[in-house]
């Protein structure tokens, strides 16, 4: 355990030699009280950090740690009133401090240190919280979070409240740039904020909310003790909301058995459940909570008491998720989708063809250099404009409206649209570029016996899926393997395109049986020439 007050050599260094994701648990083996938080990577630590902290509770505290092998200076600029070095300074005074390499300092105070500014020679990582959080329920809970650098904050974000329940959560919004203006969307009202480098504002989130800044801010989420609708009680967690301008498609996730384990995803609504696989399954397999607040989906997926290693990806899009878990007066969370350079995949290509959609990825510079705006982009349709994603302006051509054109070609389906970079009240466009969607028809299918593997979807096809049901209702799929029959049993098998396009038709040419995966094995014609 780190002492207040002290410095110690009590960092711990993980270094791998391919890419891997690190959660850390922070369970307490005497009491009740537990949190977890994503760790950075050395690439995603900075130099300039605002603390949040619970405002509730003894033991407001954060903890600086020097990873690298040269010393480190940290300026301390207080909010609040806090003891350095047996010194006690008070608001908007600084106070120094040295680190060594592999060198980490723990401080702690009863006052609210939300809003304390740290700023370091060299890249450090900062960690924030609460020893002993009072909520609602009453009990003394540790809260616990890696907290991001100010260069990955964003300046847009939308928050679900997580899980259904009676008491409200909480956000904190801290600003680090003078003349920050926030509004805060919820229930068809906006209320706007003023905020100065440090300067806060808490408030309750009983439903979704949207919050936009002119500057870029860090939003905390304070997640509140409660009772869970399995009977039980349990405690509060803290951890950060990742921006609008989410950073990943794929993401591995650790659970914890001992809990009631839950996921929920964050992305933009033109996401289909279907579109994402968690643990190699789509999400639509899974029981899901969904939300909607304007141009955003939340899904919440009960895990159950599930633990180990997760993994959940998205074809094309990028979205945030939060981990979470609740068991009788305990709880963690943790969050991940933030920050410019964890690892991740490759920048996606400027135009893609998807099942339902195709996307294309304008540089906003090029929309700047044109003397546009981000809502002078659109299709064919004027309605059907861009949104902002980090330096892209992207628009999604769906391909039953919009203006997009249906052509029949040989052996494939087109489907026409065309970007406009238009003048205000004109009709001169100083952006056009074509778009061109060209879907294969004929696909061929392999489904193994396996449960793992049930679809096949590629960017430029359709998504066609094959899947097995135990009678001809189709209304109770097969989905354990090794499955049985008798010698003159039935199996149901059902053929599906997913697809916004009516008109599409699916035609069977051929379809063979074997006992073996091998191409040149024996096998038995079910279908042949359709």
């Amino acid at each position: 355990m780190l002492v207040a007050g002290e410095k110690s050599r009590k960092l711990v260094m993980v270094d791998a030699d391919a890419e891997i994701s690190i959660i850390a648990f922070n369970s307490a083996s005497d009491s009740a009280t537990a949190d977890a938080l994503t760790c950075l990577s050395k690439q995603d630590l900075g130099t300039e950090y605002f603390v949040f902290t619970s405002a509730s509770g003894e033991g407001n505290h954060f903890a600086v740690g020097n990873g690298l092998d040269v010393e480190t200076q940290v300026n301390i600029t207080v909010s609040g009133s806090l003891v350095v070095d047996g010194i006690r300074y008070q608001n908007k005074q600084t106070a120094t401090i040295t680190l060594a390499p592999q060198e980490v300092i723990l401080l702690s105070d009863t006052n609210d240190l939300t809003g304390t500014r740290l700023v370091s020679s060299t890249p450090v990582a900062v960690f924030s919280g609460n020893k002993c959080y009072t909520s609602s329920v009453g009990a003394c809970d540790t809260v616990v979070e890696q907290l991001y650098p100010v260069q990955s904050w964003g300046q847009q974000f939308v928050v679900f409240p997580l899980m259904t329940k009676d008491t409200k959560d909480r956000i904190i919004i801290i600003a680090a740039r003078p003349n920050t203006t926030v509004d805060l969307h919820r229930e068809g009202t906006t209320r706007q904020y003023h905020l100065q480098p440090g300067s806060q504002v808490r408030v309750d989130l009983q439903n979704g909310m949207l919050v936009n800044a002119t500057e870029a801010i860090m939003v905390g989420y304070l997640f509140q003790g409660s009772i869970s609708p399995l009977g039980f009680t349990f405690d509060p967690f803290i951890t950060t909301v990742p921006p609008n301008s989410f950073s990943r498609r794929y993401y591995k996730f650790v659970t914890q058995d001992f809990y009631y384990n839950y996921l929920f995803i964050v992305s933009h609504s033109f996401s289909s459940s279907s579109d994402f696989l968690l643990d190699h399954r789509p999400l639509s397999d899974y029981l899901l909570t969904v939300r909607h607040l304007e141009g955003f989906t939340g899904w919440e997926v009960n895990l159950g008491k599930i633990g180990g290693q997760h993994e959940i990806s998205h074809q094309s899009e990028t979205f945030g998720i939060y981990v979470y878990g609740v068991e009788s007066y305990i709880s963690y969370g943790y969050s991940l989708g933030q920050g410019d350079s964890f690892p991740g995949p490759e920048e996606p290509p400027e135009f893609t063809c998807l099942s339902h959609h195709g996307e294309y990825r304008l540089p906003l510079s090029l929309v700047t250099d044109a003397e546009l705006s981000i809502h002078d982009v659109h299709l064919n349709s004027p309605d059907c404009q861009a949104r902002q994603e980090g330096q892209w302006a992207v628009i999604t051509m769906p391909f039953d409206k919009c203006g997009t054109q249906v052509v029949d070609e040989y052996g494939k389906t087109v489907y026409v649209n065309t970007v406009y970079g238009s003048v205000p009240n004109t009709t001169v466009h100083r952006i056009e570029v074509p778009l061109r969607c060209e879907m294969v028809d004929n696909e061929t299918l392999i489904l193994q016996f396996h449960p793992m593997v049930t679809s096949k979807a590629a960017i430029g096809h359709h998504n066609v899926s094959m899947s097995f049901y135990q009678s001809s209702s189709f209304n109770d799929p097969i989905t354990v393997f090794p499955y049985e029959t008798d010698l003159h049993g039935r199996i149901y098998v059902e053929f599906k395109v997913e697809s916004d396009d009516d008109n599409l038709q699916i035609h069977t040419e051929n379809c063979n049986s074997s006992p073996s995966l091998s191409p040149d094995g024996e096998s038995y014609s079910l279908l042949k020439n359709g």
